[in-house]
């Protein structure tokens, strides 16, 4: 499974790029669920939306507001889970997100700089 966070200014705007997860009662929560992007474990500004995929979806990462691209199989193992990111090193070090799908299984904040290293250990496509 892969997970794709993105970043909104309003929940309407959210509304109107993904369409297909959401029914008349709102997020089709298999698919799609309202969650919270924290730093340092403070609430950002935004709106945010994890959305769920069996696969690897260039449509969803091709979409501007789509900021991660992550393997929740990957994660669960301790390997490489960030796929694709458009966050800073920073966001990343000190981020996180919550709720996230039931069986996921991300580290708070999603990643953590190698001891004694300056830079954190991600995989840049």
């Amino acid at each position: 499974m892969f997970d794709y966070l993105f970043r909104f200014a309003t929940e309407d705007e959210a509304r109107r790029a993904l369409p297909n997860y959401r029914d008349k009662t709102g997020w089709i929560r298999s698919a799609a669920l309202e969650t919270r992007w924290f730093h340092d474990d403070k609430a950002a500004d935004g709106f945010y939306v994890l959305v769920a995929a069996r696969a690897g979806d260039d449509a969803l990462w091709s979409k501007s507001q789509c900021v991660l691209e992550l393997d929740r199989r990957a994660a669960k193992r301790g390997d490489l889970f960030i796929r694709k990111s458009r966050l800073t090193d920073n966001e990343l070090q000190g981020g996180y997100f919550m709720p996230a799908f039931q069986d996921s299984d991300y580290p708070r904040p999603l990643i953590r700089s190698a001891r004694g290293s300056r830079k954190p250990q991600v995989w840049r496509p």
